[in-house]
This record gives structure tokens, C-alpha cells and sequence, in this order.
């Protein structure tokens, strides 16, 4: 017996907890099952992003059924005797995928812009919670693409094409409704002119950054009081050095250390707004939000 997405979850100090309030540290475990009739645990599944070659959905977070829990017959939650999901075949595992020559992958980690989503998507879905109670039936249409759930996981296709730089350009990274190769996704300090020539074409792209860093800004005015991590520039001789530089939503600055290394996962631009632009200037800049720590690997 399953059950739909739920938005509320009562925790083991008897108190009523919404999906978009719920903290591990506050509301303790077990979680159960807000319906009066039912007494079946919950847990918490965390926002996330689903990504296939030509769309992106944006999953706010929800409470579902603990394993081996199923919801009481007269629970409004119980889907008992409906449909059952057909989820499209998928992998993460990274390593055997590249060992096996499978080299499409998609990324699912969340930046700036899908967290905003979601933000948006959660509170839609508070103020209208599911009620249809069918499951939907999804048709498997075969084996996709494995998929990149973290960090983690992206250093493995980063250090595989390091270590294979004929293979760099047969390795597909599915980003929203692009896909493009290894080479184009991956950006080391040396390769920043690369970068900030293919932004000044597609203005905005995904892509991975590694860079070391060289100073944490602090917030001033003009910025409206954010934080900024400046990175290690690529200097050009006779030319003008290009720096990468990290915008900090809800993070720390303490998740980069100084000189240490770090790939950013972002969506980058090349700042045009003068407001925006650092002082002193930089001659050029490349730049992206990062609003999560899923976004920042130290290597």
C-alpha cells in the first residue's frame, strides 16, 4: 500500500509540523501520519530536481511512508488498491557507468536557481496540498541516463576525463535542456579565457568551476552587505587577468578556506551591471551564486 506526498507530520513530541518548517534537530523522529485514523510513520524527503535531456522538474520537499509502513484503510493518505509507479530506470553509480563506456550523465545537484524554484513550488504546494490520491503511472521508456547527485560524484567524471583526455569529448553532462562535453563543463584557472569567451556567446551557462581561493570579501554596501569569495585570477600577459568570483547566498564563508581548492558548481556570467561589477574593478570577471553547500567540493 503507498501513499501520496504529504506537506504535514506529526513528531514524536506530538506536535503538528509542516514540510517547510521541519528541522532534524527540532522535530524528532518518529514522524507520523497527520490523519487521526492512521498511525503509520513518515519521513522526510528533502527538495530535489529530476533532469532528463529535454525537461527539469523542480520536486519540493514532502513527508512519504517509511519503509515497511503502510497507511490505515480509512487514512486519507492510504492509496490502497490504485496504480502503481513505473519509474524510469536510472543509476548513480558513476564509476561503473564510465567503466562501462556509458558516459551521458545528468546533474542533479541544486544551485541558486533551482532552489528558487523550489522555494516557490514548496510554498504552492503548502498553501494547496496533493489531494488526488492516485498514483501516477509512468511508462518506462528505457534505461536512462545515470544521474550526478553530488559533488562527490562530479569530481569522479572531472578526474576520469583528467586522466583520459582522449575520452574528454565523448563524455555528455545533460545540464537543464543543454548538453554539452566534458571540456565544455569543466574549468580550470588556466582555461578561464575559455570560460569568458563561451559566456560572452550563451551569456549563461551551468558548469563547474576549479578554482583556488584567494579572498573573502568583506560585504560592503555597495553589494547590499553580501558576501564574495574572489579566486585566484588567470593572468594574461599584455592582456587583462580574469578573475572567478563566488556570490554566497545561504552559506558561510567558512565553506572556503583560504588557498585552499575548490570546484563551484554554478551558473555562471560575465557581470555587466556596474553595481555589481567589483571595486577595485576587475579587468574581467566570470561569476555565479552559490546558494547551497551541495554546490562546493574542497578537492
Amino acid at each position: 500500500m503507498s501513499g501520496i506526498r504529504i506537506t504535514q507530520a506529526i513528531d514524536n513530541n506530538q506536535i503538528l509540523v509542516n514540510v517547510n518548517t521541519f528541522n532534524y534537530s527540532v522535530n524528532p523522529y518518529p514522524l507520523k501520519c497527520p490523519d487521526p485514523n492512521c498511525s503509520a510513520h513518515l519521513v522526510y524527503v528533502k527538495s530535489h530536481i529530476r533532469r532528463s535531456f529535454n525537461k527539469t522538474l523542480h520536486i519540493p520537499a514532502f513527508f512519504r511512508l517509511e519503509k515497511n509502513f503502510t497507511h490505515d484503510k480509512l487514512c486519507q493518505y492510504g492509496t490502497s488498491g490504485l496504480n502503481t509507479i513505473y519509474a524510469s530506470d536510472s543509476s548513480h553509480d558513476i564509476s561503473r557507468a564510465l567503466a562501462t563506456g556509458n558516459n551521458i550523465f545528468r546533474i542533479h545537484i541544486l544551485d541558486e536557481d533551482d532552489i528558487s524554484k523550489l522555494s516557490r513550488k514548496a510554498a504552492a504546494m503548502q498553501a494547496n496540498p496533493p489531494s488526488d490520491t492516485t498514483d501516477r503511472v509512468y511508462v518506462k521508456r528505457g534505461r536512462k541516463a545515470p544521474y550526478v547527485k553530488n559533488m562527490d560524484s562530479l569530481r569522479e567524471i572531472y578526474e576520469y576525463g583528467k586522466a583520459h583526455p582522449n575520452k574528454r569529448n565523448s563524455i555528455k553532462i545533460v545540464t537543464g535542456t543543454s548538453t554539452v562535453t566534458w571540456s565544455d563543463f569543466f574549468y580550470e584557472t588556466t582555461q578561464l579565457e575559455r570560460l569568458s569567451t563561451y559566456l560572452q556567446k550563451v551569456k549563461i551557462a551551468q558548469v563547474a568551476v576549479i578554482m583556488k581561493v584567494h579572498v573573502a570579501r568583506i560585504p560592503v554596501a555597495k553589494f547590499n552587505y553580501r558576501h564574495f569569495i574572489e579566486g585566484s585570477p588567470m593572468r594574461i600577459k599584455g592582456g587583462f587577468n580574469i578573475y572567478p568570483t563566488i556570490q554566497l547566498g545561504n552559506v558561510t564563508p567558512k565553506l572556503f578556506p583560504l588557498s585552499s581548492i575548490v570546484m563551484v558548481l554554478g551558473k555562471f556570467t560575465i557581470p555587466t551591471n556596474r553595481k555589481m561589477i567589483m571595486d577595485p574593478i576587475f579587468e574581467r570577471e566570470v561569476r555565479t551564486i552559490v546558494s547551497s553547500e551541495e554546490q562546493v567540493l574542497i578537492l
